[in-house]
């Protein structure tokens, strides 16, 4: 495992995580909140990821970087039309209930996550 970057001298800082960083980072995101990981409590966001790379294996992660990462991991997100369109259920859902739900959350300034 790497060093974690402190800005001393000679200290590289590395910007993308070898096949067992990965797989660490993977795990410890799918197997609970960003508290179990050590991280403040709340959701799993690519800010938490960065800053778990960081923290265990001294990677700065772009935000680039930790898309490809969820990508990999099937986790990217899709744009909601792309996802509507797989299914007719889903598409009823997204005409009928998403405007709705975003009027509300617009009104409350909330953030809708699913």
């Amino acid at each position: 495992m790497s060093a974690p970057v402190d800005g001393t001298a000679g200290d590289e800082s590395k910007d993308e995580v070898d096949a067992e960083q990965e797989a660490d980072l993977r795990r410890l995101a799918l197997q609970g909140p960003p508290e179990a990981a050590g991280l403040p409590a709340g959701l799993w966001d690519a800010a938490a990821l960065q800053s778990l790379a960081q923290s265990r294996h001294g990677v700065v992660l772009e935000a680039r970087a930790v898309s490809r990462l969820l990508e990999r991991w099937g986790l990217a997100l899709q744009p909601l039309p792309d996802a509507a369109a797989r299914s007719a259920a889903a598409s009823a859902w997204a005409v009928a209930d998403w405007p709705d739900l975003l009027l509300q959350a617009r009104q409350r300034k909330a953030k809708l996550l699913w």
